[in-house]
């Protein structure tokens, strides 16, 4: 018996009224990213993420032209921007990513307006984009959004600085399953002072030898070979483009809260197995 390739059974139920082949290759988009860009570098983010991820993007709009001035005033009053509909059916996807610029310490103002008209039930992920402090974020994203099932927070800094291949790197390894979540501190004082950071261990093999301690770098380096006449070369700890890397070898994903530690001050990283 001859076979029937899914091309021309598509085309053999066309035919029939009944049948909208649209609405079938359309259940099968299982990801769906929503984006609100203020100056393009969240779109940006969203166009590199989507040839990765091959999945549907659809963008927020305010119903009125929206500039610097009228986000000041509308963070005075606390007041949200009206957005036009996206006409979209968020039920069909399995998975949702927002994509939005961080303003205040808080999600954009016309992104939130549209997580208050939408109560999503699906899973979700979110990528914040912007150079700001994150502050209480998290926490307003999960108020923003109490049924959804949030899956992974990445932020992306200075998006306007990184090439589309250093972006296209970041988002790609922001997949990795974390292993461990690590503390940072400086020095080995029983007081040490807590760096405030979350950082998601993706090198398994390394988080199994923490804790260590290591000079702060400002870049990656790889540490040298040490000759047999002098000292060894001290471990390098440096962070780049949301990547921690140990001696030049990425062993962690996530994002710095305050200031980076100042170059050649000593830290110590450990880990645990409940989130910092």
């Amino acid at each position: 018996m001859k076979s029937i390739t899914r091309r021309a059974l598509l085309t053999i139920l066309a035919g029939f009224s009944f049948f909208n082949p649209a609405a079938v290759l359309s259940a099968k988009e299982k990801e769906l990213a929503i984006f609100y860009s203020f100056s393009g570098n969240s779109k940006r983010v969203t166009e590199i993420f989507q040839k990765l991820e091959h999945c549907d993007i659809s963008e927020i709009k305010t119903l009125e032209p929206y500039n610097a001035y009228d986000t000041r005033e509308d963070r005075k009053k606390r007041e949200l921007p009206p957005i036009s509909p996206l006409n979209i059916d968020l039920d069909n996807y399995r998975k949702i990513v927002l994509i939005f610029p961080v303003w205040g310490y808080t999600p954009a103002l016309p992104m939130q307006s549209f997580l208050r008209k939408h109560s999503l039930n699906n899973e979700v992920e979110i990528i914040s984009v912007g150079v700001g402090r994150l502050g209480g974020m998290y926490k307003d994203v999960h108020k923003l959004l109490p049924h959804a099932k949030i899956t992974r927070f990445t932020h992306v800094p200075r998006a306007s600085d990184l090439t589309d291949r250093e972006l296209e790197t970041m988002l790609r390894n922001r997949s990795l399953p974390p292993s461990m979540h690590a503390i940072l501190t400086k020095g080995l004082d029983a007081y040490k002072e807590e760096i405030k950071a979350r950082i998601d261990f993706t090198n398994a093999e390394f988080a199994k030898m923490l804790p260590r301690t290591a000079t702060w770098c400002k870049t990656p380096q790889v540490k040298p070979k040490p000759r047999l006449s002098t000292n060894p070369a001290p471990d390098c700890l440096s962070f780049q483009n949301n990547i921690l890397y140990f001696n030049g070898q990425p062993i962690g994903m996530g994002v710095f809260y305050g200031a980076l530690p100042s170059e050649g001050s000593e830290v110590t990283i450990s880990g645990s197995t409940n989130a910092v």
